[in-house]
C-alpha cells in the first residue's frame, strides 16, 4: 500500500514510492554502519520480543505457584503500614488503648507478610543474586516494621496507664493531686525495664536498617525506606529520653522524699569561670515532681549577713585586680569545672551561715531565661514588660538604676527577678502537659551550649549528669586539649560587647609537636552604665606537661614572673591579667611544646586528637585551628579543609568539639 499525503492539492508524485519510473543503472555506494543498523532493526526487534516472551514464560513458570503468596505479602505489608499511621494519630490524640490495638494488628500484618515472603524465597528466580538481595531487603524491612510496632506498644501501654491515673487529657500538672503525681513518677520509674528492652530493640532495628541501605535496594522500596531513615532516629532518641527519665527523674523530682536544691542565676554578660557572676540565688524544694517551695533573693543580701564574721581569703587575682580580700558566695564559682565550683559554693554558703542541707546545685544563665521567654511569650511585672528581645536590658537597668528612681531599697532591687521567675513558673505549672513537650528541645539546646549545668550529691544522679554532658565538667584525656577561661573582674557587663577569636596552630616537627595559641579580644562597646574597659584574669588550659617558650600580651613579651603557670584539674594553665579599652583590641600569644606522650601517640599509634572545651556560660567563640602534620590523615571530615598534610578548621563554636585523626 502506498503512503500518500493527506493534502489533496499535492500530486501523486509526492508519494514515497514512485511507480513507473524508468530504471537507470547507477553506481551504488556501500551501505554505511547506521544504514546497516536501520535495515537490521526489524530483525532485532523481532529477536527482542522473542527473548522477552521466553523470559516472561520462565518467570511465570517460576513464580506462578507463588503468586498468591506475593499478593498476600504485599497486601499485609500495606495493612501494617496503615495501622502504624493510624496508631500515630491515636497516640497524638491521647487514644492509647486504640493505638495499642492498632500496633498489635500492625505487628501481625508484618509478621504474616514475612511468612509469605519466606515461601516465595523457594522460587527458582530468587536464586539470582540480585533478586535474592532484593527479597532479603524486603524481609528485613518487614522485620523492622514488626519490631517498631512492638516497641511503640510499650509507649502506648505507658500512655494508657498514665491516662488511667490522670483521668483527664486536658489537666495540667499544677492541678494534679499530689498522690497522682507520685503515682505517675512511680509508673515512670517502674517502666525502666521496658524502656531498656525498647532501646535494645532499636539498636537491632538500626542494624537491620543499615543492612537494608547497604544492599542498595531497588527503587520500589523508597516508599518504605525514606520514612524509616527519617523517623527511626527520632523514635530511638525519644525512647532514650524515656529510659533516662525512668532512671533518674523520680529521684531528682523527689519521689517519696523531698529534695532541696541551691539555685544559681548566672549573669554571663559578666563572665566568671563557672558560667557567670552569681547575682541571684534561690532555694528550691521538690516533692513528687511538684515545687513545694521556692525562695529567690539577691546574693548580696545573703553575703551581707556575714560581712563582719566571714574571713576566707579570696583567690589572689580577685585580691590583686578587684581589691576583693574575702571570698564570698557571690564569687564562689572560680573554677571552670562545675563540680569543683559547686563544692566551693556549698562550702562558703555554710560558712556564711546557710542552714540548708542541699541535695545539689542547679545553675542557669541569662541566655536560658531569654530563650525561655521566646517560647512562653511576654510577661508584665510591676508595670515592666519583659520579652526575649528586651529582657536583659530591661532587667539590668531596673536593678542598677531604675529601682532608685522608684524609691525601692537597695536590698530589694532584685525582687523583680523573683517576681518574674514566679510568673514563669506559674505559667509552666498551668500549661497542659502536652505543651511542655515542646520545651524538651530547648532544654537540650541549652545543655549542649553549656548554659544549664548541675551538680548532685547523689552519685547516680551525678553520673547521669556527667554522661549526658550537663555536669559542666572539664574533661580529661590522653590527647591535646584547649580551653579559654576568662574572669571579668570589675568590668561591668562588658562581656556582652566582646568578640573573642581563638587561633590555634600546631606543627609536627622532628623533635615534637609545637603549638602557638593566639587569642584576640575585641571590645566593641564604649564607656556607659553597663560597659567599660574590659578587665579579665584569664586562664588558658593546655595539656599537663607542656613546655612554655613564650607569652606575649599586646605584642609585649612577658617575663616568667609576669604571668602565672600552674596545674589545675590535671592540666596546666597560663594565667594573666589584661585590659582592653573600648573600640580597641588586644592579642594574647602563647607558644609551647606539647608533652612527649601526645607526640608518641602520633608517631607510634598514628593517632592525634584535640578536645576544645568552650567555657561555661559563654554563648559563642570564634575558633580557627591549623594543623600541619608530616603525613595526611586517613579520614577527612566535611567541615575541615584538607590540603595534603595541612588541615584547617574555622567555625563559630557554641559547643565543645573533639577533633580526632588517624594516619
Amino acid at each position: 500500500m502506498l503512503w500518500t499525503n493527506k493534502n489533496k492539492s499535492h500530486s501523486h508524485k509526492q508519494n514515497f514510492l514512485i511507480i513507473d519510473q524508468p530504471k537507470e543503472k547507477k553506481f551504488e555506494k556501500p551501505i554505511g554502519f547506521v544504514s546497516f543498523l536501520f535495515h537490521l532493526l526489524p530483525y532485532l526487534m523481532l529477536g527482542a520480543c522473542a527473548f522477552i516472551l521466553i523470559l516472561v514464560i520462565s518467570v511465570s513458570a517460576s513464580l506462578g505457584p507463588y503468586y498468591t503468596h506475593l499478593r498476600v505479602a504485599y497486601a499485609e505489608s500495606v495493612k501494617g503500614q496503615n495501622f502504624l499511621q493510624q496508631a500515630e494519630k491515636q497516640v497524638l490524640s491521647g487514644s492509647f488503648a486504640e493505638a495499642e490495638n492498632a500496633l498489635v494488628l500492625a505487628g501481625n500484618n508484618f509478621q504474616e507478610a514475612n511468612k509469605r515472603l519466606q515461601v516465595v524465597q523457594k522460587s527458582a528466580i530468587f536464586r539470582n543474586d540480585y533478586l535474592h538481595e532484593q527479597l532479603v531487603a524486603a524481609q528485613e524491612i518487614l522485620q523492622i516494621g514488626e519490631q517498631t510496632a512492638d516497641s511503640l506498644r510499650i509507649m502506648a501501654l505507658l500512655g494508657g496507664e498514665a491516662q488511667k491515673i490522670v483521668q483527664d487529657k486536658t489537666i495540667n500538672w499544677q492541678n494534679l493531686a499530689e498522690e497522682k503525681k507520685q503515682a505517675l513518677l512511680g509508673l515512670l520509674q517502674d517502666s525502666g525495664q521496658e524502656f531498656a528492652q525498647s532501646k535494645k530493640n532499636f539498636q537491632e532495628i538500626n542494624t537491620k536498617l543499615s543492612q537494608v541501605n547497604a544492599r542498595q535496594p531497588f527503587f520500589i522500596f523508597d516508599r518504605a525506606l525514606i520514612p524509616l531513615n527519617e523517623n527511626l532516629p527520632k523514635l530511638e532518641k525519644a525512647f532514650d529520653g524515656l529510659l533516662l527519665a525512668s532512671q533518674y527523674l523520680p529521684e531528682f523530682a523527689g519521689l517519696a522524699k523531698e529534695k532541696k536544691y541551691l539555685l544559681l542565676f548566672l549573669n554571663n554578660r559578666e563572665i566568671r569561670p563557672g558560667g557567670g557572676f552569681i547575682g541571684t540565688y534561690g532555694v528550691l524544694n521538690l516533692r513528687n515532681g511538684d515545687i513545694k517551695d521556692i525562695f529567690i533573693d539577691n546574693i548580696y543580701n545573703f553575703d551581707k549577713l556575714s560581712e563582719k564574721t566571714h574571713h576566707v581569703p579570696a583567690p589572689l587575682p580577685m585580691q590583686k585586680y578587684m581589691d576583693q580580700k574575702v571570698w564570698f558566695t557571690r564569687d564562689s564559682n572560680w573554677s571552670p569545672d562545675f563540680l569543683t565550683s559547686s563544692q566551693k559554693t556549698l562550702e562558703l554558703y555554710r560558712l556564711q551561715g546557710g542552714k540548708e542541707n542541699f541535695d545539689g546545685v542547679l545553675a542557669l544563665t541569662v541566655s536560658v531565661i531569654e530563650d525561655l521567654l521566646g517560647e512562653l511569650g511576654e510577661f508584665t511585672v510591676e508595670g515592666i514588660k519583659f520579652n526575649k528581645d528586651n529582657f536583659y536590658d530591661q532587667l539590668q537597668y531596673q536593678v542598677e538604676y531604675g529601682y532608685y528612681k522608684q524609691g525601692i531599697a537597695n536590698e530589694e532591687r532584685k525582687d523583680i527577678i523573683g517576681a518574674l521567675a514566679g510568673k514563669i513558673i506559674e505559667k509552666l505549672k498551668n500549661a497542659p502537659i502536652n505543651d511542655l513537650v515542646n520545651l524538651v528541645d530547648l532544654l537540650q539546646k541549652e545543655i549542649s551550649e553549656k548554659q544549664v549545668f548541675a551538680f548532685f550529691n547523689n552519685a547516680e544522679l551525678q553520673r547521669f549528669a556527667e554522661q549526658n554532658f550537663f555536669a559542666g565538667r572539664m574533661q580529661s584525656g590522653a590527647g591535646d586539649y584547649l580551653a579559654i577561661v576568662d574572669a571579668n573582674l570589675a568590668a561591668l557587663k562588658t562581656d556582652s560587647v566582646m568578640t573573642k577569636t581563638v587561633i590555634y596552630d600546631l606543627s609536627e616537627m622532628a623533635d615534637g609537636l609545637h603549638a602557638e595559641l593566639n587569642i584576640k579580644y575585641q571590645n566593641n562597646g564604649d564607656f556607659s552604665w553597663k560597659t567599660t574597659r574590659y578587665r579579665s584574669y584569664s586562664r588558658y588550659y593546655v595539656p599537663k606537661g607542656v613546655q612554655i617558650s613564650e607569652v606575649k600580651v599586646g605584642g609585649k613579651i612577658l617575663k616568667k614572673e609576669e604571668y602565672d603557670f600552674g596545674e589545675d584539674l590535671n592540666k596546666n594553665f597560663v594565667g594573666l591579667f589584661f585590659e582592653v579599652e573600648p573600640k580597641a583590641e588586644k592579642e594574647i600569644q602563647i607558644k609551647y611544646q606539647l608533652p612527649a606522650g601526645i607526640f608518641d601517640l602520633l608517631k607510634n599509634k598514628k593517632q592525634y586528637s584535640l578536645l576544645f572545651q568552650k567555657q561555661l556560660g559563654v554563648p559563642k567563640i570564634n575558633l580557627q585551628t591549623n594543623w600541619q602534620f608530616s603525613s595526611a590523615p586517613l579520614v577527612q571530615f566535611n567541615d575541615l579543609k584538607f590540603s595534603n598534610t595541612k588541615v584547617i578548621h574555622s567555625a563559630e563554636m557554641r559547643t565543645d568539639r573533639l577533633f580526632e585523626f588517624a594516619f
